[in-house]
């Protein structure tokens, strides 16, 4: 492996490789959004060589594959580096080319804390064996965690006294599994900043962050003038990179507006010009900031555009996303992808009259409950709620008679009622400690009598795993089933759902249900949620709907 010496922008990442002395292969990979513009220059004599590019990209959403030929001239090769694109460069060259070999380490060192949670302020250590040496340059790494309906948006950090404000589009990535949300920043410093006793803060993050960890990596290089000139480089290209975050949610439910906000950071030394435009979904409305703008940022400051945005009724879950795409007048440009669910508005009303839970749902014929169609089967949901409980009732209709479960642990083989109850309303990807799977049973499994039960969950580490099925006997449960499908009511104290929940006029709980029918060959899993969304993922509180208690 030879070293490959990049322009210190770390979105572009390259590696040098010799599999035979006569061949010099170069590959080249960009780690981002945007297209990045390069030049390509081999470092040694390459004349006469046949020259040969590989690309895979992504254009229009489609993957494509191109290979051709390239000339060298004397200033290298100009490339175009497509978003999150791929390229390999071979020369064959017409003699063998000795290159002298040279390990290239890089040195990493850790904090002791490590996957730490802080609110406001967090000071850490990053002891280092010795001070980097004129040969290396040094990147501080850094992952923060936070789970959240909300888009975090900046943080502080000081490093042995030095302020470095980040906003959280400075990540290498943002991954996000449903709402878990890592941000991973690698930041070139200068070496002369960094000793053997290294002090870290962070400050100004809010509440709910886990810090992953913090590092100070020292990477060599071949020499003192190309370290200088790799730091220099790199320090410019931070300084002059488009550093942004949008402040947002990722759920919307009906008449809830919610805030919007974009914060652009300009740490030159010189006012720079931002064109901004928001590409929404149409049920997405934003008022008070406009879809296309230009924004001007004074030298060395930051500046934000707020504005709400609210949602139009909608009838099912809608999984969308908002573009933010943002180009400087230095033609740098950067695009902010935020995924977002739209939810219809549901409620749960206050029960003023006597739920009798047997079954017969006539108390329920003044309210309005939410209905699904599918398969020939059709559905009526009413959920009600008042200090002491939760109250579900479902109308079930269809050419089919109820069947009992086949066992606890196979509660859903035949005819019941699932719900999925995530009772703070956190939007967790994986089930969380407040997250219940009940279900409600029309028949018993070996007499006529209905019955509740719970699914079992342990927490192991960071992650909630099923660990069994039981009848849950304060669930009370009513039933009357005919020729013609069932009807089916329960009151379900909320202790049963989460011990520390306590209900709350106004209150959001995310809710699903599911009408379970297995009828030997004609076995149908209705997702009949409260959403209305067919096939969603149960297993996923985050899509589940979002109700609230009236």
């Amino acid at each position: 492996m030879l070293y490959a010496e990049t322009s210190g922008d770390p979105a572009v990442r390259a590696f040098a490789s010799t599999p035979k002395a006569n061949r010099l292969v170069l590959s080249v990979f960009n780690d981002s959004p945007q297209e990045k513009k390069i030049t390509v220059n081999p470092g040694m004599n390459v004349d006469g060589a046949d020259i040969r590019l590989r690309s895979a990209y992504y254009a229009d959403s489609v993957l494509k594959h191109a290979e051709e030929t390239m000339t060298f001239q004397g200033e290298g090769l100009p490339l175009s580096l497509a978003p999150y694109g791929v390229y390999s460069i071979r020369w064959d060259l017409k003699k063998e080319v000795t290159v002298a070999s040279k390990t290239l380490k890089e040195t990493g060192f850790y904090s002791p804390t490590v996957n730490t949670v802080f609110e406001n302020e967090l000071e850490l250590s990053i002891p280092a064996e010795r001070e980097p040496e004129n040969t290396e340059t040094v990147l501080l790494r850094l992952a923060l965690h936070r789970v959240d309906a909300e888009f975090a948006k900046n943080i502080t950090l000081k490093l042995n006294e030095q302020t470095i404000q980040l906003l959280m589009g400075d990540s290498i990535n943002d991954l996000m599994d449903g709402n878990q949300n890592v941000w991973y920043f690698s930041i070139p410093v200068a070496r002369k900043l960094v000793g053997v006793n290294n002090q870290l803060s962070l400050s100004d993050a809010g509440s709910g962050y886990r810090v992953m960890f913090a590092a100070l990596t020292f990477e060599e290089h071949p020499d003192s003038l190309s370290a200088g000139r790799v730091e220099k480089e790199g320090i410019a290209t931070w300084e002059k990179a488009i550093s942004s975050s949008v402040g947002a949610t990722k759920q919307m439910l009906a008449n809830s507006p919610r805030k919007f906000d974009l914060t652009i950071q300009n740490r030159l030394a010189r006012p720079m010009e931002y064109m901004v435009k928001i590409k929404k979904p149409d049920a997405l409305v934003l008022q008070e900031i406009a879809t296309e703008q230009k924004v001007t940022v004074d030298a060395g400051s930051s500046k934000t555009i707020s504005g709400t945005m609210s949602l139009k009724p909608v009838d099912q879950l809608i999984e969308s996303r908002i573009d933010v795409d943002i180009v400087a007048s230095n033609g740098l440009r950067k695009t902010h992808n935020l995924p977002i669910n739209l939810f219809p508005l549901r409620q749960a009303v206050k029960v003023d009259f006597q739920v009798k839970t047997d079954g017969d749902l006539s108390e329920w014929s003044q309210k309005q409950p939410t209905v699904f169609e599918r398969h020939g089967i059709s559905t009526k949901t009413w959920l009600g709620w008042d200090n002491a409980n939760l109250y579900v009732a479902v109308q079930v209709d269809g050419k089919f008679k109820a069947r009992r479960p086949e066992s606890l642990e196979k509660f859903w083989t035949r005819d019941c009622i699932e719900l999925f109850i995530d009772a703070k309303n956190q939007k967790t990807a994986g089930y969380n400690t407040d997250s219940a799977q009940l279900f409600l049973c029309p028949l018993g499994i070996s007499d006529d009598l209905p019955f509740g039960g719970k699914v079992l969950f342990k927490k192991m580490g960071d992650f909630v795993r099923y660990s069994g099925s039981i009848a849950e006997p304060k669930i009370a449960v009513g039933s009357r089933v005919g020729d013609s499908g069932y009807s089916i009511e329960a009151t379900i104290p909320w202790s049963v759902i989460s011990t520390t929940f306590v209900p709350a006029a106004g209150n959001l709980i995310g809710m699903d249900v599911a009408i379970d029918h297995i009828n030997g060959t004609d076995g149908v899993n209705l997702s009949t949620s409260i959403l209305g969304l067919k096939a969603k993922e149960h297993t996923s509180p985050a899509k589940w709907g979002s109700v609230v208690l009236e």
